[in-house]
């Protein structure tokens, strides 16, 4: 049997072409993974960016609670001082009052008191006035008591000296003396004027007199 010669094809070599293409492939998929994770990278890293922006704007935020509630508690702290400042001027107020009030009660008192004193000045003016009139009536009277009294001693003068013309047989115009009629007045002492004055026995006939004014007969 004759052998059947197959006919063999040659092979061609592919060339550096499919390894440049894998090359380049490699490289557009390396840069693209590359470009991915960059793009991962600035994507997370833009993440943590806004993820720290959210938090500084929470803190910013609470910050500006805590301004306001700091600013809020100031106002409170000042508003609560202005309210012990008002209370102490209103407990100075409530003072001044206690002490105006007992002022106006002293000043009362006092004008009560003056008022009395008035009075009193008033009536005590009366009464010096009613015991002045008392004192001159009182004076009146004794001035009144002592003339009568002086005049009844001038009647027991010349009642002494008529019992003595008498008993010595004088006539009028007959001197006589104190010394002589002494022994007949009553008691043997001779009369005293109340009024302090001093008696003038006179002749007989002549009625004696007083110093006084008023006191004779």
């Amino acid at each position: 049997m004759t052998p059947v010669s197959v006919p063999t094809t040659k092979k061609k070599s592919p060339g550096i072409l499919p390894w440049i293409i894998c090359v380049l492939l490699a490289g557009a998929a390396y840069a693209a993974f590359s470009s991915g994770k960059a793009k991962d990278e600035e994507l997370t890293k833009l993440r943590q960016d806004t993820q720290e922006l959210e938090k500084l704007r929470a803190e910013n935020a609470d910050l500006k609670k805590l301004s306001a509630q700091s600013d809020e508690l100031e106002r409170l702290r000042k508003d609560n001082k202005e309210l012990y400042s008002l209370r102490s001027q209103v407990r100075q107020l409530d003072d001044a009052k206690v002490q105006i009030g007992k002022l106006q009660a002293e000043i009362a008192q006092l004008r009560s008191g003056n008022q009395q004193m008035a009075d009193l000045n008033v009536e005590n003016q009366r009464l010096r006035q009613e015991n002045a009139q008392a004192q001159q009536a009182r004076a009146v009277a004794a001035g009144q008591a002592n003339m009568d009294a002086c005049k009844n001693n001038l009647r027991i003068i010349e009642a002494a000296k008529a019992q003595w013309a008498a008993e010595k047989g004088k006539r009028p115009g007959a001197l006589v003396s104190i010394a002589e009629i002494t022994p007949y007045f009553p008691g043997g002492r001779p009369p005293q004027c109340p009024g302090g004055g001093s008696y003038t026995v006179n002749p007989i006939g002549i009625n004696a007199l007083c110093n006084i004014p008023g006191h004779n007969l």
